[in-house]
């Protein structure tokens, strides 16, 4: 069921260190910051303090886990490490995404649960594409929560995206509930999946970093660079209609920005960016859809590929063993061994790859063992 009463809203990722403080130089407070990024500082009080210096109370700082980060890299992330940044830090941020073990749902709330008898408040868990609906059902109606995180696959299309996570929306009842879309904002997407509450973005920082800025007429991108703002660039500001460029003008005059900042230096293109995507998210549409509606893939969720329900899932994904386990942890303070594994898939996800239409998506695992003897 759709919730179309509010507007997706963007939050932006304020990474590779500096970036927070284009955010500040437009009045944007609305921050997603990684614990991968912190876990190296001397003092990560200090470091935090001086980046909200200037926030208002209406601000909102999420914190990542930095799990995605590390898993790109072969690396993990220490949950007791991560429990006691939060219990140190936790109190400069409004929500704290759960450390989640990609691949593998079971270990991922047996993290959340053990977060949450550790003291740690506002902690989001994550429900990945690939992982059956099971899993989301239980968070959603088995426990109630109302802060969930959804992550489709960051390999799949714009397309595939917001196919899934409309799906989800028109599956499950999300009143209520605080949804965030994790990597994934399109407008077009968060016009039709207004279940989603806010959505993280680094649009404003990639586009910024090649030359560009996006300007909110038909939502356009254009070079503005020195080296995009040529005339045989048919997407040069150059060549812009009048309207595009009264408009940048605009912005920048309202921003304490000039033309000429935007050329020269990426920064103020960051931020120019940032100002110009919080702007579009506030003035756009909500477009109602239902499944019915929409010309996507096969009507049902199998088309992404969730795992097999094979006995080890059955087995450990219950509400009792997750909460032995996190007992165990919170006794013990062991970290939960795991394995990534290959995916598995089922239905037509399945039918597709040997069809040659799909690779296969990063999955979940079966669970193999959790805890070291």
């Amino acid at each position: 069921m759709v919730n179309t009463s509010t507007r997706p809203t963007p939050i932006f990722a304020a990474v590779q260190g500096s970036h927070y403080k284009y955010l500040k130089r437009v009045n944007i407070w609305d921050w997603l910051i990684s614990y991968w990024e912190f876990r190296n500082i001397k003092d990560p009080a200090a470091a935090i303090q001086r980046m909200r210096e200037g926030a208002p109370e209406s601000s909102r700082f999420m914190l990542d886990s930095g799990a995605f980060t590390a898993w790109n890299l072969g690396n993990r992330i220490s949950l007791w490490d991560y429990i006691d940044f939060v219990q140190k830090y936790g109190k400069y941020f409004t929500s704290i995404v759960c450390l989640d073990v990609i691949n593998n749902p079971v270990a991922s709330e047996i993290h959340h649960l053990t977060m949450l008898k550790a003291g740690c408040k506002n902690v989001l868990p994550v429900f990945h594409s690939g992982e059956p609906l099971r899993v989301l059902e239980y968070l959603v109606h088995d426990k109630n929560y109302k802060n969930i995180g959804l992550s489709p696959n960051n390999s799949w299309t714009n397309m595939a995206r917001t196919d899934w996570l409309v799906r989800l929306g028109n599956k499950l009842d999300f009143t209520g509930i605080r949804t965030h879309s994790f990597g994934y904002g399109s407008l077009k997407c968060m016009q039709i999946a207004s279940y989603i509450t806010t959505y993280d973005t680094t649009t404003w920082i990639m586009m910024g970093s090649f030359g560009n800025i996006i300007v909110d007429i038909d939502n356009s991108i254009w070079g503005i660079s020195e080296d995009q703002n040529v005339a045989d660039n048919t997407s040069a500001l150059c060549n812009a209609p009048k309207c595009v460029i009264d408009r940048v003008e605009e912005i920048c005059k309202e921003i304490g920005f000039t033309l000429e900042n935007l050329r020269e230096h990426h920064s103020f293109r960051k931020g120019f960016n940032a100002y110009m995507l919080s702007a579009i998210a506030k003035n756009q549409s909500i477009i109602r859809t239902t499944i019915s509606q929409m010309d996507l893939w096969d009507n049902s969720l199998e088309d992404y590929g969730f795992l097999d329900e094979g006995i080890q899932f059955d087995k450990l994904f219950t509400e009792q063993y997750m909460e032995e386990q996190s007992n165990l942890l919170l006794n013990t303070h062991k970290e939960v061994d795991y394995s990534l594994g290959t995916p598995a898939m089922t239905g037509s996800a399945k039918k597709r790859r040997k069809g040659g239409q799909i690779g296969a998506p990063p999955g979940s695992p079966q669970v193999l063992t959790l805890f070291d003897d």
